[in-house]
């Protein structure tokens, strides 16, 4: 370190004033390459699904988010984070396959079907019903993200059956919690009034978070029933109501300030048009089509309605709309 005249600066002590330190690689400021302890150990988010040993300061990640935040506003999108396992796919080891599926998946019957290899283990992977064409039409609304409790050399692997890398914006995996086994939007670079989420597990997520959720119904493949194929429309339902908040959140009004709009909220209120929450896919079951039948009879459906269970006795219920 360089010493200048007694009552001058050091060197450090201009180079400190000088720099906001924003974010670190490796304990030292990305910008002015001062030690965290010189820099006043500042408060910081690991970022390790964008460099190992990369952390960002609040005051950096809330600047990237607004940088975002205009970049979605300008492009008319919201972001949404999609979990992997039981929403747009469904997964098992290999070892744990009973001998009629396995030969079902070497035979190829199903349509979707891939074996993936990771330095530990191998699993057969099966795509969800619709998954690829879901992720299209999405695209054109959100930004995409993933979110997995998975370790990232498996979910890099799915990412690659699904498409690429280059649909989504990020992938987040069980290596970049910051709690164990706990998902979080503080790693998500938008801000929280801008993001949905898709997971069939709302325990996974943080409490603050649980209001940008969409649940959706778990997808298990395996094992595999022989004569029996079910058309999953899970995601049919999922994509309608993301375009519904998407559609009324830009609602065409060119003059209106989107920067004060909360996706979240408008997420409530289509949920509550629908007489639904966002846990609310079992009540569906009694009914055989859930995307193409507008309107149907049913003799008995439990709907939970703003907290309270309300009952319809051969009523005609109105779907999506």
């Amino acid at each position: 370190m360089v010493m200048e005249e007694e009552g001058e600066f050091t060197l450090y002590d201009q180079r400190n004033l000088e720099c906001t330190h924003p974010s670190f690689m490796e304990n030292k400021c990305k910008r002015c390459n001062l030690c965290t302890a010189d820099c006043g150990h500042p408060a910081t988010t690991p970022f390790r699904y964008i460099h190992p040993s990369l952390a960002v300061t609040v005051d950096e990640v809330n600047r990237v988010r607004d940088v975002n935040m205009k970049f979605l506003t300008d492009n008319k999108k919201l972001h949404l984070v999609l979990d992997l396992d039981h929403t747009l796919i469904h997964s098992k080891k290999i070892k744990k396959l009973n001998c009629t599926d396995k030969e079902s998946i070497q035979n190829m019957k199903y349509d979707d079907v891939f074996e993936i290899k990771l330095s530990d283990n191998e699993y057969v992977l099966k795509l969800r019903p619709g998954v690829r064409e879901f992720l299209d039409m999405v695209s054109s609304m959100f930004e995409l993200s993933i979110f997995t409790i998975g370790n990232r050399e498996y979910a890099h692997k799915v990412v690659e059956k699904l498409g690429g890398f280059s649909r989504f914006s990020c992938v987040i995996a069980r290596e970049d919690c910051l709690q164990k086994r706990q998902k979080t939007l503080d790693l998500v670079l938008s801000h929280k009034q801008r993001v949905l989420i898709v997971d069939d597990m709302e325990q996974v997520w943080e409490k603050c978070c649980k209001e940008n959720l969409i649940k959706i119904k778990s997808y298990d493949f395996f094992p595999l029933k022989e004569g029996i194929v079910v058309e999953n429309k899970e995601l049919s339902r999922v994509f309608e109501m993301l375009r519904e908040v998407h559609n009324v959140f830009y609602d065409g009004n060119n003059d209106e300030d989107y920067g004060v709009k909360d996706a979240r909220e408008v997420l409530k209120r289509v949920l509550i048009s629908r007489g639904l929450s966002c846990v609310s896919q079992e009540q569906y079951e009694e009914l055989e089509d859930q995307k193409s039948v507008e309107v149907c009879r049913v003799k008995r459906l439990k709907i939970k309605f703003n907290g309270a269970w309300l009952e319809k006795s051969n009523k005609k219920i109105r779907l999506f709309g």
